[in-house]
């Protein structure tokens, strides 16, 4: 039997470094993997428990122009990328974005999906 996929929203492959921060400290060398319109896939070498609130900074070229992202978000859930590794993959829920990082994010995916 297929596994159903739960995700509101589609995600699109997206590799970018990112800056993650938990309570002001930030993480070492966190990638992002996928992104939607309500979050994202990271991989991050630090352990985040169950309901952890963060936020996270995102930056991207298209064209001649520097897009910015940042919003708050919610860990959901973990896997490891490698068994014996510290790598993890995690997936975050953005919370609280204002406009400025909503335009930011939409347009950013409607340049994926291009």
């Amino acid at each position: 039997m297929l596994k159903q996929n739960r995700r509101k929203y589609p995600r699109l492959l997206f590799k970018a470094k990112v800056e993650v921060s938990i309570a002001g400290r930030k993480l070492s060398s966190s990638i992002c993997e996928n992104i939607s319109v309500g979050g994202m896939c990271l991989i991050v070498n630090d352990f985040l428990p169950e309901d952890v609130y963060g936020n996270v900074v995102l930056e991207k070229k298209i064209g001649k122009t520097l897009i910015t992202f940042e919003s708050k978000f919610l860990r959901l859930w973990d896997k490891l990328v490698k068994p014996g590794k510290s790598s993890r993959y995690i997936g975050v829920k953005f919370l609280e974005m204002n406009e400025k990082n909503a335009s930011a994010l939409s347009t950013l995916i409607s340049n994926l999906s291009a």
